[in-house]
């Protein structure tokens, strides 16, 4: 059973949606709603303040993940209050923001307070034009890759801790060397991401499969570690290498012990999920912040149920070796795909594949070495 005494010790990581309203269309959006709808200053602060008080009250740190929609649509002013706010009333808590954008419209006063306040940035980039251009364009058809990789080289002129979260799907499995080659150019550090079946869409023709995604994964992985001059992190292949060696739990959510021990997601209305891949689906709703306090939404019949999820109770793990290291992967993954919650993620066989991999390539370093 998972350790309930986790939930006391752990950081809950925020997911704020201050918009579910995007200036881009592309294919393989998650999003059932894009509505216009956005974020009051009021509620604002309000997530802000009790998020803090929650994970401080536990002596724990707060990070804020800036996501949506598009976190860049709102006024620069939305976040100078966000990020003033926070370190003007609670002094003494260690307090991090990051923002998840697209970049097509990465403002440069936007940039200069990310700076100013120590914001790192991830964007939302699928390697070279030819391919990026042809998924993730706007909403009159045009493409936007030249128009963010000017944001991206303005901000790194300015020197903003940027990462590059690139989506893998069936149409650019072939690119796969091109997407790294891409990066490893413009020195970007980076992490790939399956497009796969949500509850609200199953991309027919995009979503990739687990054997497909687990050829991508190794592909990655041996560029990664393979490298000889001028590094760039990628993950999986870091986070995974990372995870085999230290055997500690690393931050990404779908390897976790259990992803409700450490992220909620909070929309524009005030409506708190599990993750933001459960949004607008009442099923999985804990609760609303502007009528209960977090302390009393986090203890949600929903949530605790989603708590107890552990690889204990999912027969595929019970005789698995690498059960402790993935965990039964995705919630998410498990019920969009099965139905189910105590069954796997649909993915495990690419976790099984890469961490043996991984094991492969250690050793075999080891033993050359």
């Amino acid at each position: 059973m998972t350790n309930m005494t986790c939930l006391k010790e752990s950081s809950v990581n925020i997911l704020i949606q201050p918009t579910d309203s995007c200036n881009l269309d592309c294919l393989y959006c998650y999003k059932g709603d894009k509505s216009s709808s956005f974020m009051t200053e009021d509620l604002m602060l309000k997530i802000l303040a009790e998020s803090i008080s929650y994970n401080s009250n536990r002596n724990n740190p707060t990070l804020f993940i800036w996501h949506g929609g598009e976190p860049s649509i709102l006024p620069t002013d939305f976040y100078h209050k966000a990020f003033d706010f926070t370190s003007s009333n609670f002094k003494g808590q260690k307090i991090t923001h990051t923002i998840q954008t697209n970049g097509f419209r990465l403002r440069e006063d936007l940039m200069d307070l990310c700076i100013q306040n120590n914001v790192s940035i991830s964007i939302s980039l699928d390697g070279p034009a030819h391919y990026h251009d042809r998924i993730r364009f706007t909403k009159d058809g045009k493409g936007t890759h030249d128009s963010i990789m000017k944001n991206i080289e303005k901000a790194q002129k300015k020197g903003i801790e940027l990462g590059i979260l690139m989506s893998i799907t069936n149409d650019n499995l072939s690119y796969i060397r091109d997407m790294f080659d891409f990066c490893k150019q413009n020195g970007f550090s980076f992490g790939i991401n399956p497009i796969t079946s949500d509850l609200f869409s199953k991309h027919d023709g995009l979503e990739v499969s687990p054997e497909n995604y687990l050829q991508a994964c190794i592909e990655v992985y041996d560029l990664w570690f393979n490298q000889q001059d001028n590094l760039i992190r990628v993950n999986p292949g870091f986070g995974i290498t990372q995870l085999i060696l230290s055997q500690n739990r690393i931050s990404d959510c779908f390897l976790s012990e259990n992803c409700q021990m450490t992220f909620i997601s909070i929309d524009s209305k005030g409506n708190v999920y599990p993750c933001n891949r459960f949004d607008n689906n009442e099923q999985y709703k804990f609760g609303n912040i502007n009528e209960q306090k977090l302390e009393e939404i986090m203890k949600s019949p929903i949530r605790l149920k989603l708590l107890k999820r552990s690889a204990e109770y999912i027969s595929k793990c019970q005789n698995c070796k690498i059960r402790k290291y993935c965990n039964g992967g995705c919630m998410h993954h498990a019920i969009s795909h099965f139905n189910e919650l105590n069954a796997p993620d649909h993915l495990c066989d690419v976790y099984i594949g890469l961490i043996e991999h991984a094991m492969m390539q250690l050793n075999k370093s080891l033993t050359f070495n």
